[in-house]
């Protein structure tokens, strides 16, 4: 059977920011049920004594991708891929990291539209990579450039906004 088209899709002004602003990370067992509604994500039900975690980010300084591929042979993905950069190493920072590397993650970020998608609803995200420099000269990058990345059989879920002002989060 086809998959039909419903229905078209309007082109909107070509004014839409760039960047995400904040970034709220948990692990996959934390987040126990949700429902989705035609592509948002209207509902999450966190584990008990879980918490999302706040990445506040700088701007300009974190980007979200979906790359979806498919042909008649293979089903279709989406391949969503976060990458964020975080200043000056700490002892904190490499314990985090150490801590997440090791997980699977959900992914909430908040884009420069004012925009909330999810990514790793399925089946997780994972740090793909996780690079650390010191920088070599005055005024060069010091800190941390990660990459989160999730296999899902759709794109990012859309998030209703009062999803995530309804989480538990840890500062």
């Amino acid at each position: 059977m086809p998959c039909n088209i419903v229905e078209g899709v309007a082109l909107l002004c070509n004014d839409g920011a760039s960047g995400i602003k904040k970034a709220w990370i948990t692990e996959f067992a934390n987040v126990s049920t949700y429902t989705e509604t035609s592509g948002t994500i209207t509902a999450i039900t966190q584990a008990a004594s879980t918490k999302f975690w706040l990445l506040d980010l700088t701007p300009e300084n974190a980007m979200l991708v979906e790359n979806n591929a498919g042909d008649l042979n293979k089903s279709y993905k989406s391949e969503q891929v976060l990458t964020f950069t975080v200043n000056k190493p700490t002892a904190k920072l490499r314990n985090w990291i150490k801590v997440a590397v090791q997980n699977r993650l959900i992914v909430i970020v908040l884009d420069a539209n004012d925009t909330y998608k999810i990514m790793g609803l399925t089946r997780g995200a994972y740090v793909e990579s996780a690079n650390t420099t010191s920088g070599k000269m005055q005024g060069e990058f010091s800190g941390s450039t990660l990459t989160l990345k999730a296999n899902e059989p759709q794109d990012c879920y859309f998030v209703q906004s009062s999803v995530v002002t309804g989480l538990s989060v840890g500062a």
